[in-house]
């Protein structure tokens, strides 16, 4: 995920995309509690790390538990997903103006990144753009949202119009 994110580095300047923080899609409290860990803010602190931005864990939060998304069709997907997440105390002065990485474990139909970064800009983000570990192999590129995905680690994503 560094790699991909120094690949965004300006040709001729070589400056990279600048971020305020990078923030995890929060893992649902039950399957936490049963995993013993969140993926989504593992690789979010090691990515931090590794490109000197950063985490701002707990940024977003799951306010509600959601079903088990494995099945799901995109429609049900976001549908499951809707009022899930909101930005925690802290993030809604902070958010305000500042451009934000999102990040997270899996893509599948970008549900999860489209509702966090919906989130985010409503809290008042300039900017949301969003890094993935992997993307599936039924993953299709997904129009007219605020997250776009065209390939793995796609660092990409529409703010407000």
């Amino acid at each position: 995920m560094a790699a991909r994110y120094f690949s965004e580095a300006d040709p001729v300047t070589g400056e990279l995309p600048l971020y305020d923080g990078l923030v995890a899609v929060p893992m649902a409290a039950g399957k936490k509690a049963s995993r013993g860990y969140d993926q989504a803010a593992l690789l979010a602190l090691g990515l931090s790390r590794r490109i000197g931005v950063p985490y701002l864990g707990g940024a977003l939060v799951r306010v509600r538990e959601t079903a088990v998304m494995s099945g799901l069709s995109e429609g049900e997907r976001r549908q499951n997903l809707e009022g899930a997440f909101a930005p925690s105390y802290d993030m809604m002065g902070f958010a305000a103006g500042r451009r934000f990485l999102l990040v997270d474990d899996v893509c599948t139909t970008g549900s999860s990144v489209e509702v966090c970064s919906a989130t985010l800009l409503s809290a008042g983000a300039e900017s949301v753009d969003f890094i993935v570990f992997a993307i599936t192999a039924d993953a299709r590129r997904i129009e007219d949202r605020p997250a776009v995905v065209e390939s793995p680690g796609q660092l990409r994503a529409k703010g407000p119009t």
